[in-house]
Formats: C-alpha cells, structure tokens, sequence
C-alpha cells in the first residue's frame, strides 16, 4: 500500500471518527433537552472534542453531515441499490444478457 492511499485511508477514518462523536453530541443534547433541561453547546462541543458551531448547526437541523445530504441526492434510495445490484448479479450467473450473438 503507498503511503498516499495510507494517507487516504487515516483521513477516511478521522472523518468517520469525528462524524461518529458529531452524532454522539447531538444525541446527548437531544437526552439532556428531553429532560426538559437547556444543554450548554460550548461544553457539549467541548466534551465530545467538536466545533461548537457544528454541533449548534446539527441540533438546529440547519445543516447535516455530508452522508446524510448525499444520501438526499440519490436517484434510489441504498436498499433499493443493494436488491437491483443483487438481481443484476443473479441475472449475470445465469448468463443474461446473452452476448455470445452480439457483434
């Protein structure tokens, strides 16, 4: 493996990592605003090692993490994608399309 695709790989895994404390923070402010207390976003943000104005912009439904507006885009929804890649790969054992008459 060169050490680009390592380098790819470490911010694949950082970005991931920091998604994952990012959802973790906006979900103890929503257990903390469920108790009907008013959570503080800065020690929040500050507990879960995120930027503040993240955290204020995810629990205010401004704004969501990159996964979550891509998957807005899609032309199909993902578990639509999996059974359409799964009846293609069926199709393609069986020997569809047949191409040995093709020119």
């Amino acid at each position: 493996m060169s050490i680009k695709s390592k380098q790819k790989e470490l911010r694949t895994l950082e970005r991931a990592e920091y998604q994952a404390r990012v959802k973790g923070a906006v979900d103890y402010v929503r257990e903390i605003e469920a108790k009907g207390e008013k959570p503080c976003l800065k020690a929040v943000a500050d507990k879960f090692l995120i930027a503040r104005p993240t955290l204020s912009q995810r629990v205010s439904g401004k704004s969501k993490s990159k996964q979550e507006e891509s998957e807005k885009r899609r032309a199909i929804p993902v578990e639509a994608e999996k059974v359409l890649v799964d009846y293609l790969s069926e199709a393609l054992r069986h020997g569809f399309p047949n191409t040995e008459y093709c020119a």
